[in-house]
């Protein structure tokens, strides 16, 4: 799992002293199971939320501090939500909730309407297999979601990134392309 950079987990690892760090590919990310784009019906978010419980029952992990990221994070909520026994802390990056609100709460800041236009205009690949397609399109979804962009050194070294995610994913003989499997997995379509 790349989107997770080494700097930080290093930072992190030592502030946990005794604690350790699982980070693990969850369905159709990087090296873990991958299907073709649109059978994601194969599973749902509550799949996912299981798989983490899963890993820290082999692990024999009777509760955690969970951090998610995007994904990640609505994966975290959720098992705080159903298993709530397993989990001492839990910290959101770029999440939203799954599903409605409480009633009485605010909704949520709406989407972006400029930030739609541009996604409007993503380079989408022709041949998912081309690192140099698939890695501008990624570039594109970094610059879409980066304020300020990415600039420089820190430019270079999410390239650099994703083109390794790029080649995790195809030595697997899957194609970045299944992320978009995740979107239906949560929604439930």
């Amino acid at each position: 799992m790349l989107c997770w950079h080494e700097d930080f987990i290093s930072m992190a690892d030592k502030q946990l002293g005794g604690s350790f760090i699982i980070r693990f590919d969850y369905r159709d990310t990087g090296t873990s199971t991958n299907f073709p784009l649109g059978e994601a019906a194969h599973y749902s978010i509550n799949d996912l939320c299981d798989d983490a419980v899963a890993i820290l029952d082999e692990l024999r992990i009777e509760s955690a501090n969970l951090v998610g990221f995007s994904l990640g994070g609505a994966i975290a909520w959720v098992i705080a939500s159903q298993h709530p026994q397993r989990v001492r802390s839990v910290s959101l990056f770029s999440s939203s909730p799954v599903g409605p609100l409480p009633s009485g709460q605010d909704a949520l800041p709406q989407w972006n309407s400029e930030l739609s236009a541009q996604r409007a205009t993503a380079p989408f690949p022709s041949d998912w297999q081309n690192l140099d397609m698939v890695t501008d399109f990624l570039m594109f979804c970094v610059d879409c979601t980066s304020f300020p962009k990415s600039e420089g050194a820190e430019r270079e070294e999410i390239y650099r990134r994703q083109t390794i995610e790029f080649a995790r994913v195809s030595r697997q003989g899957n194609s970045v392309q299944s992320i978009f499997n995740q979107s239906a997995a949560v929604s439930g379509r």
